[in-house]
């Protein structure tokens, strides 16, 4: 926390278990990191939030095979504007 502001960083790589999706590049947001992000972050309405990520939530140009857009990550960008708390984010992997 800097300032009152929360900073997330979420590793797209770990798969509940270890960070085996990076060997594999197979990112997305675990269903225990999505229910600790619902339950534990944005529930604490009171502090405001930034959400990073490497993997873009729907790719720009290069990556188009691997968003964070399938499986619970469908909801992902949803639940960011679900709440208000959630001030940006931000992301890189398009080069």
């Amino acid at each position: 926390m800097y300032k009152g502001i929360r900073f997330v960083i979420l590793n797209e790589f770990w798969d509940g278990t270890s960070d085996d999706g990076l060997r594999h590049y197979n990112a997305d947001i675990v269903e225990q990191t999505y229910l600790w992000l619902c339950n534990t972050v944005f529930n604490n309405n009171d502090k405001p939030v930034i959400v990073f990520s490497h993997i873009p939530v729907a790719p720009y140009i290069y990556h188009t095979s691997n968003p964070l857009a399938g499986g619970i990550t469908g909801d992902f960008w949803q639940m960011l504007e679900n709440h208000k708390c959630v001030l940006a984010f931000i992301c890189g992997h398009e080069h």
